[in-house]
């Protein structure tokens, strides 16, 4: 018994680098680990003050070599939101009543492109 399982798990093997080598297209192609610096995550602390509305907003940020890229999920439909950039934040306001602070750098403002709906925010920073 403990031969054939031997057996099972040595045709798994084979069977599971023949899978590898046949979606890699080829034995000799290489591929190059990804550097960890990409593969890190930067964690934003993001703070929410005042109420507007019943539920709080998801904030989600993603960040690369090229863009920062900020997503809120609210209900906006009918609600002034202003941008405020500070010394070392962007605060979001919202009909003046809610304020959202960003950890981001006021000086890329300049180069934002910002698209909104009903319930979302998008924000896209270039660095």
């Amino acid at each position: 018994m403990s031969n054939s399982f031997e057996e099972a798990l040595l045709n798994i093997d084979v069977f599971c680098s023949v899978l590898v080598k046949k979606i890699m297209g080829s034995e000799e192609t290489r591929v190059e680990p990804e550097p960890i610096e990409k593969m890190l995550r930067k964690k934003h602390t993001v703070e929410v003050y005042g109420r507007c509305g019943c539920e709080e907003p998801l904030i989600d940020i993603f960040e690369d070599e090229k863009n920062v890229k900020v997503l809120i999920q609210h209900l906006f439909r009918g609600r002034e939101i202003e941008i405020h950039p500070n010394k070392d934040c962007v605060e979001i306001w919202i009909n003046r009543s809610q304020k959202i602070k960003l950890p981001l750098d006021p000086s890329d403002l300049n180069k934002t492109a910002i698209k909104w709906g009903s319930q979302f925010l998008e924000i896209i920073i270039q660095k």
